[in-house]
């Protein structure tokens, strides 16, 4: 899957879990400890890739 489509997934993901908690979900997902926040495009994405793919590595 290309970054900008998992990043628009994620994003949707973020904004209804906000909306339905009434508060920023945004470093809330298992992913989120793995984002660099350093202003490169597609930050969820790739925190996402790079949790995922390690856990993937490990099986």
């Amino acid at each position: 899957m290309k970054n900008s489509v998992r990043q628009a997934k994620i994003d949707k993901q973020k904004w209804l879990l906000s909306e339905r908690t009434g508060r920023d979900a945004c470093g809330t997902f298992d992913f989120c400890h793995a984002c660099k926040h350093d202003g490169k495009e597609y930050p969820c994405a790739r925190a996402y890739i790079k949790v995922h793919r390690s856990k993937e590595d490990k099986e």
